[in-house]
């Protein structure tokens, strides 16, 4: 009589033991690749698309693909030119941006709901080859955001769906009456110019995830392969849609294929339409 273990072995099945050998990056990339293989993945195309051009792989069944390996892009704009571009429109827009931001962040301790906290808020992300560091924002939320965020998608199943889903809530009782705008203009988000005269962003790329996201990006290689960007694809595109967070590394993926200065050019020039209109999200 065969056993379970002679079963599973004849049918091809790894058993115990062979699962237990592989290490704990090689797991991570299988459930990484079986979450891209699921048909709740939009746009599985496009990303197999780009692993089999930096892979030459022809495999036609995703499952059997190895999950792509996103090295750093070269050529001269990407290794050079790129962070001059950053530095030089940085440097431009300081003496107007500097001000502004003054101006914002006094407006924000003003707001009844700031109470004492600071104007300025840091949260740890993770940048090019793994490195955290700090992301500077204006403060748009009241200082115990965090709890209250734990006590509302406890709560309440609809906001603890819709934060699964987006990273975001569209109507979130934590931003205080000044955030809003700031929202709307993302006009809080302009202390990441710092971020990118220190060089760890820069003003175009993936958008950098916080260490606790990683376990729902399914492309982290991706995301240590670029700087992340003030803007890029999935600001401009899904995320101000209402999107799903799936849809992010699908955007950064295209991103990661297409960088160029043109491209990175028209993002700005999108981004900057969508700060005067006021479209942000």
């Amino acid at each position: 009589m065969s056993t379970p273990h002679a079963e599973r072995a004849a049918a091809g099945a790894p058993d115990d033991a062979s699962l237990a050998a592989e290490d704990r990056a090689s797991l991570r990339r299988r459930r990484a690749l079986d979450f891209r293989a699921t048909p709740s993945w939009p746009n599985l195309r496009l990303v197999a698309d780009a692993a089999r051009r930096h892979e030459g792989e022809t495999s036609s069944d995703p499952c059997r693909r190895r999950p792509p390996v996103f090295a750093p892009p070269r050529g001269f704009y990407a290794v050079y030119a790129k962070r001059w571009l950053d530095l030089a429109l940085v440097l431009l827009a300081a003496p107007i941006a500097a001000p502004l931001v003054a101006l914002l962040a006094a407006w924000v301790r003003l707001d009844p709901r700031s109470g004492r906290a600071p104007a300025f808020y840091g949260q740890p992300r993770v940048g090019r080859g793994g490195r955290r560091f700090t992301c500077w924002k204006i403060r748009t939320m009241a200082p115990d955001a965090e709890a209250e965020l734990d006590r509302l998608l406890a709560s309440d199943p609809a906001s603890a769906a819709e934060w699964e889903r987006r990273q975001k809530l569209e109507r979130d009782p934590r931003v205080i009456p000044a955030g809003r705008l700031l929202r709307r203009s993302s006009l809080d988000e302009l202390p990441q110019l710092w971020n990118i005269l220190a060089g760890d962003m820069s003003l175009v790329g993936p958008r950098p995830f916080t260490p606790s996201q990683r376990r729902m990006h399914a492309l982290p290689e991706l995301y240590e392969s670029l700087r992340p960007g003030l803007t890029g694809y999935w600001q401009i595109g899904p995320r101000g849609e209402g999107g799903d967070f799936a849809l992010r590394a699908v955007e950064d993926a295209r991103y990661w294929r297409e960088l160029s200065l043109a491209v990175d050019l028209k993002v700005i020039l999108r981004t900057a339409a969508i700060v005067l209109k006021g479209d942000g999200r």
